[in-house]
This record gives C-alpha cells, sequence and structure tokens, in this order.
C-alpha cells in the first residue's frame, strides 16, 4: 500500500518549467487553426437586453459570432452539470452554457 505521508514524487515537468523552457498548447502552431474566444460577463446579475455582434463579424480573421440561442441546434443540454441531481433542491444549480437573459 502507498503511504503518502511525507513521500517525494518525481515531477518531470519542473526543470522545463522553472528555466522557462516549457511548452503550452499556446505555443504550436498549426496551419488552418481557429481560436475560440469567450465573452465573460463583467456584472454578476444584470439582465441581457441586448447583444450586438455586428462589429465583432466585420473584424478581419472572425469567421463566426455565435450566441446562446446560434447554438441551441448543436448543444445536446443547455446547463453544465456541476452538482449532483437531487429532488431536494428547488432550482437548477448547475451554470448554463452561455449568457442569454441574464
Amino acid at each position: 500500500m502507498f503511504n503518502h505521508k511525507n513521500a517525494s514524487i518525481t515531477r518531470v515537468e519542473d526543470d522545463l518549467l522553472l528555466k522557462g523552457n516549457g511548452e503550452f498548447v499556446e505555443d504550436i502552431n498549426l496551419d488552418n487553426v481557429l481560436h475560440a474566444f469567450f465573452v465573460r460577463r463583467t456584472v454578476a446579475h444584470a439582465k441581457l437586453i441586448n447583444i450586438k455582434t455586428n462589429e465583432a463579424k466585420q473584424l478581419p480573421g472572425v469567421h463566426g459570432v455565435y450566441l446562446f440561442n446560434d447554438l441551441l441546434g448543436v448543444i445536446k443540454k443547455k446547463r453544465m452539470a456541476q452538482a449532483i441531481s437531487s429532488s431536494m433542491l428547488k432550482f437548477d444549480v448547475d451554470p448554463e452554457w452561455l449568457a442569454h437573459d441574464e
């Protein structure tokens, strides 16, 4: 049986990272790769009235701008599961993938 108390673990990545030689996903350059960017909320609870996407769609290199309703035909569930479901919960505690009302 493994005794984790006071056991040292050899970490193979530390030397590269500490010397600035680590490689991250962002460092890998591949041809024909698109990058995604998600706009995060700046207010915890605010009613969304309008999301203007026209300017973003016109920027060079932008291939698509998608809102919650645009993805409803693609996503299987509106919320990402983070809690164990329980009949005791009278409201949904799992966050939605993207904001749309609030």
